[in-house]
Parts: structure tokens; C-alpha cells; sequence
């Protein structure tokens, strides 16, 4: 199918799947198609931003990559199969399309060493960013979300559009958007997710199109296919490339954590009589970290609350900690690092609390360890023995990005854990090592 003037608002939607449809009809501010590889994202993308450039004459619009090679391979090819060449003119030389109403989509990629200059004198009607995964933090999101100026008040004159390949579950894309609705988001089928005003969603996944592919472009996804990625990827990447989620980092430390298990959503599911310590890891640059533990009769622990803070003193934090923890809560302990003993005594002075410094500090794999013990599901009711609330997100956020060093031949090293993303969790395995005697 070919998108020209007429059919670019009247599409055959029997050549559409019905995710590529749903985005094609959103009128949200913020649009996203996300899923298993070769699903059709970029087909999607494409119709969308050409019908929208044809529907709004004179427009202008930016489509966006990491890399040359997404555009010139991803893009452009997949422009030129979709698109009727009467409607448009490619320019290889400044990279630009001219369509035939006087809208005009200007290529550009992040890893030119001009690109941000050359957007931030920008005034655009919209853009598009192809495969949003691979930026690494959101500085070209904001910088082209900030120059969308240009059309009418009415939001559906602009234009904001990306695609994904699942990337890991700390992506800023996951944790600004598609984490918040992370529940209905992880799914099959359509799926639309309105997320929040103004942001749709739409999950696919190789699974969902196995039964309605025939063309030669996409015969080779089959359920053998399918099963043969499954025995030679291992779960992770099975789960980004064919599911399509947005999933734990590859060589995870704690691969057994799973938010549909391990997180609690209401503090009326911790048990009425509890033991309340603080488990602390002392930062500034870093993160200075505390987590508010309890512990009921039958030794499980709820995480009820976090602060996580960069460049605050230690007398600072303590006043934090006293108006949010200490003032609501009777502590029973605070946990903290041996290797600051002044800020555990201003601590202990301003909090007037029982402190002791976390016993087995150094024994980082013998503590890991311990935290896993209380990820594995026990007893009659199939429940973990740690359950974190939702409110944490910093500590959640480290508990799927926790990776393990890696070899030279890109395989973990199953003992030695990355010295990043650790400083809730290295608070939570003080307090572990010290009660977990």
C-alpha cells in the first residue's frame, strides 16, 4: 500500500494491522508505537507523519535518529516503499523532503556534530523520532518537544510520533511514559494505553501478527521461527525483541524481581504490628539513600517509602528524615554504612534513634544473595517475603538496572556486580545482612 494525496486521510484500514490504525487515528499530543522487532513500527510512523505533512500545507516537521544509518536505512527505505513518489522530492544532499503541498521533513541525526545547533533555530510543526531507544537520555526528546511552535492551538494540528525497540526498563522513554501505566502496558493486541492526558500507547508484539502476515516482506515470522529466537536468545532479549516489553537489563543481578510480584500498592497491605528500621547509604554526589523498612511477625518485609536526594548535607537530610520517617513512624533501628561515621552521629544526634553500623558490609555476593533469598516466592499464598511499594521509584528503577560486570566476549560475570545503580539496594542489603543473622 502506497500513501498518496487521497488515501493519506482515507486509508484501506484492510491493509492496516490494528495497531498500525490506532496510531494513524490518535489525536493525543504524545503518540507512541512500541513493540517486538519487525512489527511494522516505522510503516506507521511513516503514514502517520506523510498524512499529516499532506493534511497541513507549507508544514514543517524534523524526523530524528540516533545514527545516519537509521535514516538513510530505516527511514528512507521504508519512506520510499510506502510513499507514492509523486507526492514528494528527496533531496540526498541537505536532507530534505519537499511534499507536494509545501510541507517540508527535515532528516537529521543525533550523532552529527551540529545537530542541536541546527535544531535549537528550529520552529516546527511536529516530529518524528525513529527508534527512540537508542538516545541515551532525554536532552533531544525536550529540544525538539520544546521547538514543536508552528499550527493552531488545536493539538492535532502538530505533530509528536515515535517508535521503539524495547529497550531496558530504566529508558527515560520507560519511566516518563510507558512505566506508568505499566500494568495495562505490557499486554497483547491493540492495547491502546492512555497513560495520562494527552499520551497514547500502542504495544504489539511478533506473536499477535503470526497469524495475519502474508506477504513475502514478513513470511519468515512462524511459531517455528519464533520458537527457535526462544531457544537461542536467552529470556531477556526473547522478551524485548519477540514480546515486545520494555524489560530487565541484560546480566540483571536480580532477575527474579518482577513488579507484578514484588510491588505493593497500598500502605493497608502491610500488617498492623510491624518493626520499623531506616536503612541508609550515605552520599552526596551520589545519592544519599534511605529506604523506611518494615518487618512483620513472620519476618517479611514491606519497603514503604524512599528519599533519595544528591547534594544534601547530612544535617539537611536529617531534618528530612525526621519530618517524613521519624515524626510518623516509632523506628525501631537505623541501618547504615561503616564508612561514614561522622554522618552517622549527626544522624544519631539529630534523630535521637537506636543506630548501628550494617554488619557483612564487604561481603557485597553473600548480601545479594540474602535480598534474592526474599525475592523467591514462598509459602501458601505464593507471595515474596519483600514487597516494595509502588512510591519507590528510585529503588525499583535500581533493582532492574542492577547489571553484573561483563567479560570480554560480552557474557556477565556472574560475581562481580557493576558499581552503578546500587545505592537504595546497597541500603536495602545493610539492613538485609544485619537482621538476616
Amino acid at each position: 500500500m502506497r500513501v498518496t494525496a487521497l488515501t493519506a486521510y482515507m486509508l484501506n484500514t484492510s491493509d492496516l494491522y490494528p495497531q498500525q490504525l490506532a496510531i494513524l487515528e490518535s489525536k493525543a499530543k504524545y503518540q507512541f508505537i512500541t513493540g517486538g522487532v519487525g512489527t511494522f513500527k516505522t510503516t506507521a510512523c511513516i503514514i502517520k507523519l506523510c498524512s499529516h505533512a499532506l493534511a497541513h500545507s507549507d508544514s514543517v516537521y524534523i524526523a530524528m535518529a540516533q545514527t545516519f544509518k537509521q535514516i538513510d536505512i530505516v527511514f528512507i527505505n521504508e519512506w520510499k516503499e510506502q510513499i507514492d513518489p509523486e507526492d514528494y522530492t528527496y533531496n540526498e544532499g541537505t536532507h530534505k523532503i519537499v511534499m507536494k503541498n509545501g510541507s517540508m521533513i527535515y532528516l537529521h541525526y543525533a550523532d552529527h556534530p551540529k545537530a542541536i545547533e541546527r535544531i535549537q533555530g528550529s520552529n516546527i510543526h511536529g516530529f518524528y523520532i525513529i527508534q527512540v531507544e537508542s538516545f541515551r537520555s532525554a536532552a533531544m526528546f525536550d529540544l525538539l518537544d520544546k521547538r514543536v511552535r508552528k499550527g493552531g492551538d488545536d493539538p492535532k494540528d502538530k505533530l509528536r510520533i515515535m517508535d521503539a525497540n524495547p529497550g531496558g526498563a530504566s529508558h527515560f522513554i520507560n519511566t516518563r511514559y510507558l512505566d506508568i501505566a505499566n500494568d495495562e502496558f505490557i499486554g497483547k493486541g491493540v492495547n491502546k494505553t492512555e497513560i495520562s492526558e494527552g499520551v497514547n500507547v500502542y504495544h504489539s508484539d511478533i506473536i499477535d501478527h503470526i497469524h495475519v502476515r502474508t506477504t513475502p516482506k514478513t513470511s519468515i515470522y512462524t511459531k517455528e521461527t519464533i520458537q527457535g529466537w526462544k531457544e537461542i536468545n536467552d529470556a531477556v532479549m526473547f522478551d524485548r525483541l519477540v514480546l515486545g516489553k520494555w524489560t530487565l537489563a541484560k546480566g540483571s543481578v536480580y532477575s527474579d524481581f518482577d513488579k507484578s510480584t514484588h510491588l505493593f500498592y497500598s500502605d493497608k497491605d502491610i500488617s498492623a504490628n510491624c518493626d520499623y528500621y531506616l536503612a541508609v547509604d550515605y552520599g552526596y554526589v551520589n545519592p544519599f539513600a534511605v529506604l523506611l523498612v518494615a518487618q512483620d511477625y513472620d519476618r517479611n518485609y514491606f519497603i514503604i517509602d524512599e528519599i533519595y536526594k544528591t547534594e544534601l548535607h547530612t544535617l539537611e537530610m536529617a531534618k528530612l528524615i525526621k519530618s517524613k520517617f521519624v515524626d510518623q513512624y516509632e523506628i525501631r533501628s537505623m541501618v547504615s554504612d561503616s564508612a561514614d561515621p561522622s554522618s552517622k552521629r549527626i544522624l544519631e544526634e539529630q534523630l535521637q534513634i537506636n543506630s548501628q553500623f550494617a554488619r557483612g558490609m564487604k561481603k557485597v555476593i553473600a548480601g545479594i544473595n540474602k535480598v534474592k533469598e526474599l525475592l523467591i516466592t514462598k509459602g501458601k499464598e505464593g507471595k515474596p517475603r519483600l514487597l516494595i511499594h509502588s512510591r519507590c521509584k528510585n529503588l525499583i528503577r535500581e533493582f532492574e538496572s542492577y547489571i553484573y560486570e561483563e567479560n570480554i566476549d560480552g557474557r556477565p560475570k556472574k560475581e562481580l556486580p557493576k558499581k552503578l545503580n546500587d545505592h537504595g539496594l546497597d541500603a536495602l542489603r545493610y539492613l538485609v545482612m544485619t537482621i538476616e543473622r
